[in-house]
């Protein structure tokens, strides 16, 4: 077997001759034995390396196997790495349940049984392979899919220059087809000509490389009378682009003073409220905050009663003229 496809078991223990009794026990072509004999030495190791199986004794100085687990368990890398315990001394059914709330797949009594020790590693071993199969398939079907996606993109762009070239061949058909005027494209900023109709030539008696090779072909041959007149124009900076207003930008109204007739003018910082109602197509003044016409078809209060309304402290009269009855 190759040496990346071998499986890394790590073994704690922090007295030498149990190290080398795991060792001997689980020797094989299969598996890559790391040993650390303390709590702190295994998870220096589990900091920049990964494993199949953890075998953990459970009695150890500074550090246990209680919460050596506990911190490999903490870490979102190494917390499914399954964990056996080994002890000769914690044997009460107690320090077993700790055991397992810590993280334990197993937990083994010393003196172990070489052959069952075996077994359960294997068993373990064959669930690492057997994910790692899973992870790898998992990443040739991404892959795939990657590349299924990526021709279909490559299949759709060529699709979509295929039909731009049917188009430009249609409108350049269409353009040399045209006999009795001259069709032409021209950079806007530097008015040089970037397409001419092949009509150019004998309608105008300049040859098409001339119009396209010559920077300043169009402006050189443009008629003294209105040379001026067009590049003022043309020179001419465009209006800067309209921004949509915004949360807290200022709107400024004006209207002539009812009085005098001198402009009057206010600086309002817009709302949400205000932007919303501007946007919507069918806010009407009511909406808008002013009092807009009357929906209703019912006609005012003072028509319905007969009474019109009158100057503030003044007496309402009868709308009405004639005898009384």
């Amino acid at each position: 077997m190759q040496a990346e496809d071998k499986l890394d078991i790590l073994l704690v223990d922090d007295k030498p001759e149990n190290l080398l009794a795991l060792e001997a026990v689980l020797q094989s072509p299969d598996y890559r034995l790391i040993k650390a004999s303390s709590g702190s030495e295994a998870l220096a190791y589990l900091l920049d390396h990964d494993c199949a199986i953890i075998l953990l004794d459970v009695q150890m100085p500074e550090m246990d196997g209680f919460e050596t687990a506990s911190l490999i368990k903490a870490s979102n890398r190494t917390r499914d790495i399954p964990i056996i315990f080994l002890t000769a001394i914690s044997t009460d059914e107690s320090f077993v349940h700790q055991g397992y709330m810590a993280g334990a797949v197993d937990y083994l009594l010393k003196p172990l049984n070489p052959e069952i020790l075996k077994a359960k590693v294997a068993v373990f071993a064959a669930l690492h392979r057997s994910k790692q199969q899973i992870q790898r398939q998992a990443e040739l079907l991404r892959l795939k899919d990657r590349e299924e996606l990526g021709r279909r993109v490559a299949d759709l762009e060529l699709l979509a220059l295929r039909r731009e070239q049917v188009i430009q061949q249609k409108y350049r058909e269409l353009v040399e087809g045209i006999d009795h005027a001259v069709i032409w494209a021209a950079a806007p900023g530097l008015l040089t000509f970037t397409f001419v109709s092949p009509s150019a030539a004998r309608i105008l008696g300049y040859p098409l490389q001339d119009w396209l090779k010559e920077p300043n072909f169009w402006t050189k041959h443009l008629h003294p009378d209105d040379k001026e007149r067009v590049l003022a124009k043309l020179a001419v900076a465009p209006p800067p682009p309209v921004t949509a207003p915004s949360v807290g930008s200022t709107r400024t109204r004006s209207w002539p003073c009812p009085r005098c007739g001198a402009p009057m003018r206010i600086v309002e910082r817009l709302t949400a409220r205000q932007l919303f109602l501007q946007a919507s197509p069918t806010s009407s003044g009511r909406e808008k905050g002013r009092r807009g016409p009357r929906r209703s078809g019912r006609p005012p209060p003072w028509r319905r009663t007969g009474l019109r309304p009158g100057p503030v402290g003044a007496a309402r009269r009868p709308a009405w003229r004639g005898r009384a009855r």
